[in-house]
């Protein structure tokens, strides 16, 4: 059975459904992408500086490479590299972490001492040079009472506050 040869003059209406699919497959790898991008923009700026950090850094893989530790042993050199910057990164996270830790801890318990005995007067109030009596005596009236006994705080949830 042989093969009838094709048109070498396509009409309008056999040209334009390949056309059409092109253009509408087009449409949808866009849409695709759009899609892709919109999804990873939050990753992209950290893409952004894995690959500067890199690049930076190639120079010394290199100079890394050729010392007798390291020779023909790519993959213990990357991993030594990526838990060197980890480490780099990550331990003075880990050091801001312990201390807001701490401070909170001291924050809370300066609180609880505030709720029983009020804050005292600064020594400094006395060394001003204009007010320091009306400052005082504000001081006194509002900050020095302990904060338990004042209407404002037992208003509060005072089981979680003052606990």
């Amino acid at each position: 059975m042989p093969i009838a040869p094709r048109d070498p003059w396509p009409t309008e209406s056999t040209d334009r459904v390949p056309r059409l699919q092109r253009v509408a497959s087009a449409a949808l790898y866009a849409v695709l992408v759009l899609v892709a991008l919109y999804t990873a923009r939050t990753f992209i700026p950290a893409v952004v500086w894995a690959i500067v950090i890199a690049i930076a850094l190639w120079p010394a893989f290199g100079w890394l490479e050729r010392r007798p530790l390291f020779h023909r042993r790519n993959t213990l050199l990357a991993f030594a590299l990526t838990v060197a910057l980890g480490l780099l990164f990550v331990v003075p996270f880990a050091i801001v972490a312990a201390q807001a830790i701490s401070e909170a801890h001291d924050m809370v318990h300066w609180f609880h001492e505030v709720l029983r005995e009020g804050i005292p007067v600064p020594s400094i109030v006395g060394h001003l040079p204009v007010g320091s009596q009306q400052v005082s005596h504000w001081w006194q009236d509002n900050l020095s009472t302990p904060l338990e006994s004042l209407p404002a705080m037992k208003n509060l949830h005072s089981a979680t506050v003052a606990r």
